[in-house]
């Protein structure tokens, strides 16, 4: 067993920033103390005991690590309280006496223009958009090249495609990264995917409607607002964000 993102030189063991930004300094380093004194793990029995250990109130950690552990308490309840308190804009009221639901679901996630964008504005994380890709080749919409099954269909013009079909649209789907999602980038994002609707008839299908579409050219490119997007089925995708200046922001989706 070998236990990566922690320097055991350090007193707590040092944490690695990506670990971090992800599960937080509290929790890492409760799970650290809960595996601390283990020479040996059983799975799945020592699942539950081990997620019991990691967030009860029991203060089984190491002495030294104490200070370490209450500061990185104190944030941890911070960020939980602001969690509660930015949901509760989205919580129907506690049931008390009787009086109209009028005006109940008037708390918004920002005036959402769309499906898509309510979804990327109320998600406990950055914002992220998914989008259906197509390929464009010599002026003519089929399902990604790549594909093993089903790629380089061709899309119907002014018609519905095939309920086979339609599966195989709605399985190109693709997660655009939080470094696309951010403020104006996605108004822009949304905005110019809505405006570049490739296929009118797809508004009368309840299984595509409402879906956004990105196109990819025939080398798998694609441009986003202020981005480059390039996809690889070996290594899947790339995002490059366009500047003024010489340097550039890149992020691989693998």
């Amino acid at each position: 067993l070998l236990l990566s993102g922690a320097d055991w030189a350090e007193d707590p063991p040092g944490l690695d920033r990506g670990g971090q930004k992800v599960y937080g300094r509290y929790l890492l380093l409760r799970t650290l103390a809960a595996l601390s004194t283990r020479t040996m793990l059983t799975l799945p029995d020592d699942i539950p005991p081990l997620v019991q250990a990691v967030y009860s109130e029991h203060d089984d950690q190491p002495t030294t690590w104490r200070p370490a552990i209450i500061e990185a308490r104190a944030s941890f309840d911070a960020e939980n309280a602001d969690k509660r308190e930015r949901a509760s804009g989205f919580r129907i009221a506690d049931p008390g006496a009787p009086r109209s639901l009028l005006g109940w679901a008037d708390a918004s996630a920002g005036d959402p223009s769309s499906n898509a964008q309510a979804e990327a504005s109320v998600r406990d994380a950055e914002p992220t958009l998914e989008v259906l890709v197509l390929q464009e080749i010599e002026g003519v919409l089929v399902t990604p090249t790549w594909l093993a099954d089903g790629g380089g269909e061709q899309i119907p013009d002014n018609g519905l495609p095939t309920p086979k079909l339609t599966r195989t649209i709605l399985g190109s789907s693709l997660r655009l990264p939080a470094m696309m999602c951010r403020g104006k980038d996605l108004d822009d994002i949304i905005d110019a995917l809505e405006a570049a609707y490739p296929v009118q008839a797809w508004h009368r299908s309840r299984a595509l409607r409402g879906e956004l579409v990105a196109v990819f050219d025939e080398d798998m490119t694609c441009t986003l607002g202020r981005f480059d997007l390039a996809y690889s089925p070996e290594d899947g995708l790339s995002v490059t964000l366009r500047t003024a200046s010489a340097h550039t922001e890149s992020e691989d989706r693998r």
